[in-house]
């Protein structure tokens, strides 16, 4: 997404330290035995019109670039806790 982001611009907020903080921690928890499923570890996105907790949720809009929400989603804390389950 790095790489290519300056001609598509298709990233509001990379995370990329968070990725790989959870991917560590799912390949810790795989090789430990936590298996949660087929999906564990797959990195996945949440548009920008997600609200997601300590990072920049703008809705694409310039007056909400420096938003930055403290709650999930709905959908986003659906989405985590599937994954985790």
């Amino acid at each position: 997404m790095e790489q290519f982001d300056d001609k598509l611009h298709c990233v509001i907020t990379l995370t990329r330290e968070l990725a790989l903080a959870q991917a560590k921690k799912a390949d810790e928890e795989i090789a430990a035995g936590k298996y949660r499923g087929p999906l564990h570890g797959v990195p996945w996105g949440a548009k920008d019109l997600l609200d997601t907790a300590g990072i920049p949720t703008t809705y694409g809009a310039e007056p909400y670039r420096d938003r930055v929400p403290t709650a999930d989603a709905a959908i986003v804390n659906v989405s985590v806790r599937r994954a985790r389950s």
